[in-house]
């Protein structure tokens, strides 16, 4: 009983790659980055998060909200970080792109993290992407 235990197992890991990374997919970076929009995170404005007075969802689809109220002007950071969703800097990009007043930058200090910025008549956002650390955050202010 216990070598077909044993032996289940280890096929198991043969078959699933236990303990390896799985490489980033067409599928899981557009599943995350499709909740990222020029003025919203999933189904929230980013504007109501942003200026709500009462309180606001700690996590939206798994990832970390944090807001920031500082005289009258407020800021959100949605962190989503080693969720296996394994971000592209290149899929960040073509996602947006598109967007009003889009620029995008490399932080000259880590090389494989790059921001992503664009402004509209609400609010300015930088999404910023770590390859390594599969994190993106979504700041907005």
């Amino acid at each position: 009983m216990k070598k077909r235990l044993m032996l289940c197992l280890l096929g198991t890991a043969l078959v699933s790659g236990c303990g390896q990374k799985s490489e980033p997919t067409v599928s899981n970076n557009e599943d995350i980055l499709s909740l990222v929009s020029e003025s919203s995170f999933s189904k929230y404005h980013l504007k109501d998060l942003i200026d709500a007075t009462t309180d606001i969802p700690k996590t939206i689809n798994l990832c970390d909200v944090k807001r920031i109220v500082d005289q009258g002007d407020g800021e959100i950071t949605i962190t989503c970080s080693n969720k296996g969703m394994y971000i592209t800097n290149e899929s960040a990009k073509n996602h947006v792109r598109n967007y009003q007043n889009f620029t995008y930058s490399r932080d000259p200090q880590l090389s494989d993290k790059m921001g992503y910025s664009w402004s509209n008549n609400e609010k300015y956002c930088l999404l910023t992407v770590d390859e390594d650390k599969d994190e993106f955050q979504l700041y907005c202010g």
